[in-house]
């Protein structure tokens, strides 16, 4: 015969509602918590050297988020944007991957964009996990720069540029 005390707690589990202060149910420990900023520096800028985003992603838990991808994107075409190594370019901007991020850890990377005329920009970054992530909606951050007029540096040699 089970005791009411007893039944409670099976509930508890089977609904993955947290039992006690620090302990949580199996259906929550295969959950990571990502939450993404972004920042800019110097905002203005100009466009000669352009603007440095920093974006950071925490992972707040309870599980080691696993095949994390952060993401920036730009509201304008740009002349340049510089990566770190390992990083990429594609349709939805450019991008970097990390295998793991254990809970309650930072990882940040540094992205450099030189816009191809002085305007404000929005720029968006956003991270996504394998791991499941009951928060969503924190997983995306914007930053507005403004541009001033400057000398546009030529574009590296293999970048697509601004156009004519």
């Amino acid at each position: 015969m089970r005791s009411a005390a007893g039944t409670r707690v099976l509930l508890a589990l089977v609904a993955g509602l947290v039992l006690a202060p620090g302990v949580v149910a199996a259906t929550e420990a295969a959950r990571a918590d990502l939450v993404v900023r972004v920042t800019d520096a110097p905002d203005p800028a100009s466009l000669t050297p352009g603007v440095r985003y920093r974006v950071s992603v925490t992972n707040r838990g309870p599980a080691t988020a696993a095949r994390i991808t952060v993401r920036l994107r730009t509201s304008v075409q740009a002349a340049t944007i510089q990566t770190p190594d390992g990083c990429f370019a594609d349709d939805k901007g450019v991008g970097c991957r990390r295998a793991r991020l254990l809970p309650r850890r930072t990882w940040t990377v540094t992205f450099g964009v030189v816009p191809c005329a002085p305007e404000t920009i929005v720029a968006t970054a956003t991270a996504s996990a394998r791991t499941a992530d009951p928060r969503p909606r924190n997983n995306t951050a914007h930053e507005q720069t403004t541009f001033v007029p400057g000398r546009l540096p030529p574009p590296p040699p293999g970048a697509s540029g601004c156009p004519n």
